[in-house]
């Protein structure tokens, strides 16, 4: 079980993973003076209920931030079984902007195809970009550093 104490202004993940069951969250004033500004989250994980996409590590939460290529690859991972702008926007955890600027790059490089399901828009990935993820994938795996063996 993992505890995490994260500032409040860093807590944008947190409602969609409390939602989902998988996070405790507790309110704490990092000092009797302390402003509502610099209260903090103490963040409790509840086992393994985590998706793969929704690691919860330190390294996660507080400082690490992602690489545009692995925010594409995230959206483009998620609109692959057909999704709304919406579930994209907050599995991707990005700003409804951030994701409108997304969409746009990644539907002028045919890598994404939005159509409309019964009266929604549906974003799904094409081929192209399936081609992306794959490659995406291979790179990054190439890249991670090698397991510690163990003696």
């Amino acid at each position: 079980m993992l505890t995490s104490n994260i500032p409040m202004r860093m807590s944008g993940a947190i409602p969609n993973l409390k939602n989902k069951g998988a996070i405790e969250v507790f309110k704490k004033r990092t000092s009797r003076w302390a402003s509502k500004k610099e209260n903090s989250l103490e963040l409790k994980v509840l086992g393994m209920a985590l998706r793969k996409e929704h690691s919860l590590t330190r390294a996660n939460i507080v400082g690490k931030r992602r690489s545009k290529m692995r925010i594409i690859a995230d959206i483009l991972r998620h609109a692959q079984r057909s999704a709304k702008k919406t579930h994209i926007m907050y599995e991707c955890n990005l700003s409804f902007n951030q994701l409108k600027r997304y969409l746009n790059f990644l539907r002028k490089r045919a890598l994404i195809r939005r159509k409309i399901e019964n009266g929604s828009i549906i974003y799904k990935t094409t081929d192209n970009g399936k081609e992306f993820l794959k490659k995406y994938s291979s790179i990054a795996q190439q890249l991670r550093p090698p397991a510690l063996e163990r003696s």
